[in-house]
């Protein structure tokens, strides 16, 4: 690489603010995937377009639950899956497809 060019943002400053009281929730192990189910929602209809909502697990077991759980069934034709069992071109393909409008993907570690 021998140019470098810098851009400034076409979205504006950031106006993301992180607040503990607000952004960090501690869910039941019973009432998890529920939880998670919510806060997707939210995060897909918080704006006045659809965004992409990324969600990351500790490992590809933890991924799998989710994705099979009742409460994820309506997502499912959204949803797509990046974790360690994908080869590395199948993964930057996943990547590339990942901030579509509306777009759910599930990762793990």
């Amino acid at each position: 690489l021998k140019v470098h060019t810098y851009m400034p943002s076409l979205y504006g400053p950031n106006q993301n603010k992180f607040s503990p009281q607000l952004d960090i929730q501690v869910s039941s192990i019973e009432r998890f995937h529920e939880d998670l189910k919510n806060e997707i929602i939210k995060r897909l209809k918080d704006h006045a377009s659809p965004r992409c909502v990324f969600v990351f697990f500790e490992n590809s077991l933890k991924l799998t639950s989710f994705y099979e759980c009742d409460e994820f069934q309506p997502f499912k034709t959204k949803a797509r899956i990046v974790s360690e069992q994908l080869t590395f071109k199948e993964k930057e393909a996943e990547i590339v497809r990942a901030p579509q409008s509306g777009r759910i993907t599930l990762l793990s570690k």
